[in-house]
């Protein structure tokens, strides 16, 4: 719940909610951008569609086996937080993903006697 404080400092006068959200959404959403191209140039990746680019990630699936995305993320997220902001892409806090080489559990075989719905 938003406290007095909270709703002052989350509006001004004259300003509509409305144009403060949408000024929001394109932060993130630059910042996003930024972040992607600030952690392309530390990792050593060539301008995206330069001829060097072409050359190393021309064929189908070569950027992805290229450039860890687990590496790619680590290296995003310490920019972001030297940088003292909060990567809009990052997952939200307590969020735990699987590790790495981790095998998700087996789902239970369907009962051979129900009917499909589809």
């Amino acid at each position: 719940m938003a406290t007095p404080v909270d709703q002052q400092r989350d509006s001004a006068p004259g300003v509509p909610r409305a144009a403060v959200d949408d000024a929001v959404r394109v932060l993130h959403d630059r910042l996003d951008v930024l972040l992607d191209r600030l952690t392309d140039s530390v990792m050593g990746a060539p301008t995206p569609g330069s001829a060097s680019w072409r050359t190393r990630f021309g064929a189908p699936g070569a950027l992805t086996s290229a450039v860890r995305a687990d590496d790619r993320t680590a290296v995003r997220a310490m920019i972001a937080a030297r940088a003292g902001v909060v990567d809009p892409a990052a997952p939200p806090p307590g969020h735990r993903r699987a590790a790495s080489g981790a095998v998700a559990p087996r789902r239970r075989r369907p009962d051979p006697a129900q009917l499909s719905m589809f």
